[in-house]
């Protein structure tokens, strides 16, 4: 709604994904530039809280057990997201989702920054890169926590990137299911 009513009419799927990288507020500010961009974003954000039950219904299948199993497990779990503080907020509010995590990450307006965001939450928690064990979505998720030397699950079972390129970027660690993330997590994490 927000990218109708402030900025371009029509996009293609190869248009929108080029946005990616910058949180909501970013994407928003490359689409309708700077003088319509707060505007644009406090509509997103109004439309995004009152469309949050349509949009996401719950943990993806499997997911919210998996998360129980490695708090009683002892494993420590932060989250760190693309995705804006504001918009992160809304969800984990509706979904109940502050209970699992020790702390969280947002993104940035300018850019992909997770690669920075992993050595703020090193330093903040006193642990070193080799500590961490990240689940990501994307092949930029690979790329930005090699660049760091924090090791990666890509996860497959709900992405848009393409397999093949994951497989190949981040062998062996590549979850199609959440039988074989938990698998993963258990093999090579604490």
């Amino acid at each position: 709604d927000a990218i109708i009513k402030h900025g371009p009419k029509h996009l293609t799927a190869e248009q929108i994904k080029a946005c990616f990288g910058p949180n909501e507020s970013g994407i928003l500010l490359k689409l309708v530039g700077k003088e319509k961009h707060r505007d644009a974003f406090y509509e997103y954000l109004k439309s995004y809280e009152e469309n949050h039950d349509q949009l996401l219904t719950g943990f993806f299948p499997g997911i919210e057990e998996l998360l129980e199993k490695l708090k009683e497990e002892g494993y420590t779990i932060y989250v760190l997201t693309g995705r804006s503080v504001e918009s992160t907020l809304i969800s984990f509010s509706k979904l109940h989702a502050f209970k699992y995590f020790e702390d969280f990450y947002c993104g940035d307006l300018l850019g992909a920054i997770k690669d920075k965001r992993l050595l703020e939450l090193c330093d903040d928690h006193n642990l070193k890169p080799e500590d961490l064990l990240y689940v990501g979505d994307s092949l930029k998720d690979v790329i930005q926590c090699q660049k760091v030397g924090v090791k990666i699950i890509s996860v497959k079972y709900d992405n848009f990137e393409s397999s093949d390129e994951l497989d190949t970027l981040n062998p062996g660690m590549v979850a199609e299911n959440v039988a074989k993330l938990e698998y993963l997590i258990d093999k090579y994490g604490k």
